[in-house]
């Protein structure tokens, strides 16, 4: 039977002398073509896209048989002109996970970022509840964990609380790689480590319940340092051209919009948020508040978002709760007991106990969300709006960074205008307040307490409202005399008798927000910056919190603390006080100051 292949036959001479003319033929036009080649806009780039959404630098690790390996590049056209000042990195510098399971030598944990209560990981595992630090430095390389978490149990002020909220190794501990290996690797007659990757990123909320359920402290300290936190980690420090410095402290990759943007592009994309969060120590309903404001705004500005509660986080201890060898092989012998562990490829961890331990929040303004927002600031990853209150001058001054400091741009714009886009407001909406006193309308809201504890007495209450009228009124008037198009509007509200859409949207367009300390002020991380954004903040004489004053500055919204007729701005706010009466009924306001001095903020005469 005759086989089915053949040998080649041998070519002619004449075959071999066309093949040869063709293939000279091919090379003159190839030449002659290239000339008609700009040699930009047919310029093939290599698209780099990699399994993780964090990635770290050249060289790191590189000793711990670490696993990063990029898949097979895409080859793609690339017609948009690139900043060259922050060019994709190289491959080599960007990673991919690792296969947990399989991988030899369990990768080492870095702390990537960190400041008192807020710690970002890369490679931090969790069994049996103790978060594990897996290191062959020595521990003493990082913070002590007094600043990074704690046992998680609600604060009370006493020395003996004080004391039981102090970590221990059961709530974080340093091991080695080959004391993890030994506890989670896998052994003769197994397959695969006992570790499982919980992949993305996710943030680890470790504060205790009495905290969460409070509008406030929820949105407006604990997501509003968070995002702080890591819209921060996932910038540069400098443009890496310029920079001799790292470059590198961004979580996600280098393919990320961030290190592809257009020459002609001023704004940078927005941030990616991250994939999971978990309440360690509070059930589904201890982390919502009776309004309904939390629930709202964490689907609001995070709808992809993963949430996992105090149950599912059990569900994890249990699961890496240690095992008997006989478990796992019926012929093995002994009482010893193997564990399991799961794998966080990127952690944040955040502790409110921990942040009391820092300077600014501990010593300072009692706001955890300061330790996150100044630890990203100072290091020139934090986007500003350029109209920051809280440097060591006066005058604002934005941060140098890769985009020009503006309000669209800043840090929390991300955040609040998905939520004002979940409210319903239009465009209209979104651009008032971002546009100068001159040109922009002016909507004065005044959250009115009234109808609950801590509010003013009755008849200055009434005052207050007639002065603003009567000064919004006349300031009408003299806009249309001067034939400008600028409209005052003022708005007297009870938050409590209004849907959450119509609060947000009155919120993010609003100029200046007034009102008692109280609640209803958190409404202004919804307010936009802009010149004359304000924020006026009604105490009994002698009282004082930085709760919402903190948070007006770092927003870039000027704050103005109010006693009866006298009005305090930083730096030369009041120290903080609570003296009787404070949350009382019968707190004074002299109507006409406070109208006089929103009317003197937005013509200019007060900075």
């Amino acid at each position: 039977m005759p086989g089915l292949l053949r040998a080649p036959a041998r070519l002619s001479g004449r075959d071999a002398f066309l093949i040869l003319l063709g293939a000279f033929c091919m090379h003159i036009l190839s030449l002659l073509s290239g000339g008609f080649n700009d040699g930009t806009k047919n310029e093939i780039v290599v698209s780099t896209h990699y399994n993780s959404t964090w990635q770290m630098h050249e060289h790191e690790h590189e000793d711990k048989g670490l696993r990063f390996e990029p898949q097979v590049p895409e080859h793609v056209v690339d017609t948009q002109p690139r900043r060259p000042e922050i060019e994709a990195p190289p491959a080599q510098t960007a990673q991919k996970s690792v296969d947990i399971a399989t991988v030899a030598s369990l990768p080492g944990t870095k702390m990537v970022h960190h400041a008192p209560g807020w710690t970002i990981f890369h490679d931090v595992y969790m069994s049996n509840g103790t978060l594990f630090v897996v290191t062959d430095e020595e521990p003493s390389e990082f913070p002590d964990p007094v600043y990074i978490t704690s046992t998680g149990l609600p604060a009370v002020n006493s020395e003996e609380n004080i004391r039981a909220r102090l970590p221990t190794k059961y709530d974080l501990d340093f091991i080695t790689t080959a004391e993890a290996q030994k506890r989670w690797g896998r052994r003769d007659g197994e397959a695969e480590n006992r570790v499982y990757s919980v992949e993305g990123n996710t943030v680890l909320f470790n504060d205790p319940h009495q905290f969460l359920d409070h509008y406030y402290h929820f949105v407006a300290e604990l997501l509003f340092g968070t995002w702080a936190f890591w819209s921060g980690a996932q910038s540069q420090w400098e443009p890496p051209r310029t920079s001799t410095k790292d470059t590198m402290h961004n979580l996600f990759l280098g393919s990320s919009p961030f290190f592809h943007t257009s020459s002609k592009q001023i704004s940078p994309p927005p941030v990616p948020v991250f994939d999971r969060a978990i309440f360690a120590h509070a059930s589904a309903p201890q982390w919502r508040d009776k309004p309904g404001f939390n629930g709202y705004f964490f689907r609001a500005a995070f709808p992809s978002l993963a949430l996992e509660t105090q149950d599912d986080w059990q569900d994890r201890i249990r699961n890496t709760q240690p095992l008997p060898v006989s478990s796992l092989s019926p012929t093995a012998s002994g009482e010893e007991e193997l564990g399991r562990a799961y794998h966080f490829p990127a952690m944040m961890v955040v502790d409110r106990s921990a942040a009391f331990k820092g300077r600014m929040c501990g010593s300072t303004n009692q706001r955890t969300a300061a330790e996150a927002y100044y630890y990203m600031r100072d290091r020139g990853l934090l986007r500003q709006s350029g109209f920051e209150y809280d440097y060591t001058d006066v005058t604002p001054k934005p941060a140098s960074l890769a985009f020009p400091a503006l309000p669209e741009n800043a840090w929390w714009e991300d955040v609040r205008r998905r939520v004002v886009k979940f409210a319903g407001a239009g465009q209209r909406e979104h651009r008032e307040g971002l546009l100068s006193a001159e040109k922009g309308d002016v909507v004065i809201t005044y959250i009115s307490r009234q109808a609950v504890r801590r509010r003013l007495v009755q008849e200055q209450h009434e005052g207050l409202v007639k002065a603003l009228e009567e000064m919004v009124e006349r300031k009408n008037g003299e806009e249309r005399k001067a034939g400008r198009e600028r409209r005052w509007e003022v708005n007297v509200v009870q938050a409590e008798k209004m849907g959450r859409d119509e609060q947000v949207r009155l919120a993010s367009r609003s100029t200046v927000m007034l009102g008692v300390h109280g609640n209803g002020l958190s409404h202004l991380i919804l307010m936009p910056p802009s010149e004359r954004s304000t924020v006026i903040e009604i105490f009994i004489p002698q009282g004082f919190a930085h709760d919402y004053e903190w948070t007006s500055r770092a927003l870039g919204h000027r704050h103005f603390a109010v006693w009866n007729d006298t009005a305090y701005t930083w730096p030369n706010h009041p120290g903080v006080d609570y003296p009787e009466g404070f949350q009382g009924t019968e707190i004074p306001v002299h109507g006409p100051s406070v109208a006089k001095l929103i009317e003197d903020r937005i013509e200019g005469r007060v900075p």
